[in-house]
């Protein structure tokens, strides 16, 4: 590659990373003028179906319409979460962290770089976060994780904020639909107290699973521990028990055990003890015609546990586990509908939509069916039937939008769904995927809303 071509690559790529630069501050200036054209009034507070928050950056910050949220996600292709965030992070910037909102706009600070920092700070007071838009204003760009958190936990110190704020601990576990090799994964925030006794427990977890034959590595051994801790904390060993005198007729002293499960020095007494019984419900499910039996390379599809997939070889395992206790469930076939006069649904009928419908149907969301409302499509009290044709999943905060705040959508198909917006955007829901509706904004989808209860499945 000659000199030329080099300096002129060069000059590309400086070209697309300053319309990038300038794509993103432009995305954020337009979540702020949402904002601004949708505040959260008095009036609006009247009428809200329920009491979920506005969306709003940190303390001081305006509050937004959160019905108006999905309708921002959805015309920039997102999940309403992510509308949230977006909008949040604006606000936080803009009225919070104003030096280094100003860098953002002149473009010496990437928009990506300046909601790092957001995301962080809108937990912290006021003065709090002005200290950390001082603090970093001119080193955001070259900030690791690491620093960015330490700043932050700095912030609350010297603005004498508690260290440890109980609303940032959380837990999350991520089902992935899209794989089938059986895994999900965790990851969490937990207080520093917790996360050294959990760390404790799932080394002593580990060891243990040693003694019972597992020659896997500890990290493998941990995540195992970690799993028996959930059924039933079966691994970890027994208190040890008062030593009998010697002629057996009364117990002497117990001898005391210290925080490190020793006993006068020694290591405690373990008894090792089998895994946890592992419960496992199989539900047989037939899919629709024209499903392809094979997988791309040839070997089987993937069946579904749940919503989740899995394969034969993953079900012959967990059933060959120690303690397995396995639930045959009656066949569901998919290809033939199922009803009831009632409007609850029945749980045969509710396993049928979550297996058709793996997440809720609203557009771009991505809740899973087990965390959905069953909605009726066509309401119960408009002669809607409760049948697997007029039921779709819908997660509580889409639930709540349909019904109160002029979302409305139809059936189009086994797994389609036409839906138009408040501001008669529309869009089509085809399965996990989401696409501009073919017609455009040009007509509402769907009768008008009648207050049903939601139902919680």
């Amino acid at each position: 590659m000659t000199g030329t071509h080099i300096v002129d690559q060069h000059a590309a790529l400086r070209a697309a990373t300053t319309r990038l630069w300038e794509a993103l501050r432009d995305r954020l200036n337009g979540a702020c003028a949402w904002a601004d054209t949708h505040p959260l009034t008095d009036q609006l507070v009247d009428r809200l179906a329920d009491p979920d928050q506005a969306v709003t950056g940190g303390e001081g910050t305006p509050l937004v319409d959160p019905a108006s949220v999905a309708e921002f996600a959805a015309l920039l292709g997102k999940p309403t979460g992510a509308g949230f965030r977006i909008i949040g992070e604006a606000l936080e910037l803009r009225h919070r962290l104003p030096r280094l909102w100003e860098r953002v706009q002149s473009l010496e600070v990437s928009a990506e770089d300046g909601c790092r920092v957001a995301a962080r700070t809108m937990s912290l007071s006021p003065t709090a976060a002005r200290w950390v838009d001082d603090q970093l204003v001119h080193f955001v760009g070259a900030l690791s994780t690491s620093q960015l958190e330490r700043t932050v936990e700095a912030a609350k110190t010297s603005t004498g904020a508690p260290a440890e704020d109980e609303s940032s601990v959380f837990v999350h576990l991520v089902h992935d639909r899209s794989n089938v090799n059986g895994h999900s994964r965790l990851f969490g925030e937990l207080s520093r107290l917790d996360a050294l006794e959990l760390d404790q427990a799932l080394q002593h977890g580990a060891e243990l699973q040693k003694l019972w034959g597992n020659q896997s590595s500890v990290e493998v051994r941990r995540a195992h521990a970690l799993a028996e801790l959930a059924r039933s904390q079966s691994m970890l060993p027994p208190l040890p028990q008062p030593p009998r005198s010697d002629d057996g007729d009364h117990e002497v002293e117990p001898m005391p055990i210290s925080p490190d499960r020793s006993v006068n020095g020694l290591p405690a007494p373990v008894e090792p003890r089998p895994p946890a019984p592992r419960p496992i419900a199989l539900t047989l499910i037939l899919p629709e015609p024209g499903a392809n039996p094979a997988g791309t390379s040839g070997h089987p599809a993937p069946g579904r546990l749940g919503n989740l997939p899995v394969t034969a070889e993953q079900v012959a395992i967990w059933c060959g586990a120690p303690g397995a206790q396995i639930t045959v469930r009656p066949v569901i076939d998919l290809n033939l509908p199922e009803s009831t006069d009632c409007y609850a649904p029945t749980d045969r009928i509710r396993e049928h939509v979550r297996a058709t419908h793996p997440t809720c149907v609203f557009p771009f969301c991505d809740v899973p069916t087990e965390r959905a409302d069953l909605d009726h499509i066509v309401p119960f009290d408009a002669g809607g039937a409760t049948t697997t044709d007029n039921l779709a999943p819908l997660c509580r905060r889409h639930h709540r939008l349909k019904t109160h705040h002029g979302w409305r959508y139809r059936r189009l198909g086994q797994r389609l769904f036409g839906w138009s917006s408040p501001e008669v955007e529309s869009y089509l829901r085809d399965g996990p995927r989401t696409l501009p509706f073919p017609t455009g904004p040009a007509r509402r989808l769907g009768p008008e809303p009648i207050d049903e209860p939601a139902d919680t499945g």
